[in-house]
């Protein structure tokens, strides 16, 4: 698995180690395969690293507030919004 996660480009930033999943084909039935990448990056569980079959897909999901730059982003985009639409809709 960390083998084909380093040839897409590794793990980013805002990568949730915790909800890795593969997704496979197992006797005509879609399995998902939760996988804790934190086990294996953090705490050297190569014995958690599955192999990859052909067909598998990997999801690596984004978190969506990884800090509290996250937090300051967001509450700026809502407040350029409303300074933008304020004169509009006479708030």
């Amino acid at each position: 698995l960390t083998e084909y996660i380093s040839m897409a480009g590794g793990l980013k930033d805002r990568a949730d180690l915790g909800r890795v999943a593969v997704v496979r084909e197992i006797e005509g039935k879609t399995q998902v395969i939760p996988i804790n990448m934190n086990e294996i990056v953090n705490k050297g569980r190569s014995d958690l690293d599955i192999e990859i079959k052909e067909n598998d897909i990997i999801f690596v999901p984004e978190v969506f507030i990884k800090g509290w730059q996250d937090i300051v982003s967001i509450i700026s985009g809502i407040f350029y919004v409303y300074t933008i639409v304020k004169p509009f809709v006479g708030w």
